[in-house]
């Protein structure tokens, strides 16, 4: 095989993966769909799926942030594709002790971990454009200024809809019981923003 055939080859394929990971990102921001969400899925086959995900997320919110990468290093050994999973981890943990419980919400940690990634991660990027553009446009155009919060508020809405969806699906337990589970840290969290 020549370099020319080699090179074409390469670009394909790192063409096909960019393709691949574009379509799961818009995919999961319609929310859950099966594969890989349904009753009692154990997620076993979704760490490849997630380290397509980040990788596609990451850039995004280092573009709209305005952000260096530290480019040429593996996904890693980026430290913000680790952040990620370390929030990941930390979101599912808080709510696999603090709201689960209450709610009876039938999840393991491990798919807990995969429902906040896999449903939450693909929102980011376009919650900071929002922001960024509210910032940026909001003092200029005032004619805007509505507009901004609006989607601010109903851009995390629908991200915790799909949630919700995800936990009623993988848990077997109603929407409104998932969407609770969500909604009352939610509300603690904001409570305890402005009052504090």
């Amino acid at each position: 095989m020549g370099l020319q055939e080699k090179i074409r080859s390469s670009l394909t394929l790192s063409s096909q993966v960019a393709i691949k990971s574009l379509s799961e990102w818009l995919s999961l921001l319609t929310g859950p769909s099966d594969p890989p969400f349904r009753i009692r899925a154990d997620f076993t086959q979704e760490w490849g799926r997630l380290f397509r995900l980040i990788p596609v997320v990451v850039p995004m919110m280092a573009t709209v942030l305005g952000v260096d990468l530290h480019q040429g290093k593996s996904a890693l050994q980026n430290p913000q594709f680790l952040w990620l999973l370390i929030a990941g981890a930390l979101t599912a943990v808080l709510y696999a002790v603090l709201s689960a419980p209450l709610f009876r919400m039938h999840t393991s940690l491990y798919q807990l971990f995969f429902v906040f990634l896999l449903l939450g991660v693909p929102w980011l990027p376009l919650v900071a454009a929002v922001w960024i553009i509210g910032r940026l446009i909001g003092n200029s155009y005032p004619s805007f200024g509505p507009f901004v919060p609006l989607c601010l508020y109903v851009l995390p809405g629908y991200a915790l809809y799909n949630l919700a969806r995800g936990l009623a699906t993988v848990s077997g337990r109603s929407f409104l019981r998932a969407l609770g589970s969500l909604l009352l840290p939610v509300i603690l969290i904001l409570a305890f923003i402005i009052y504090v």
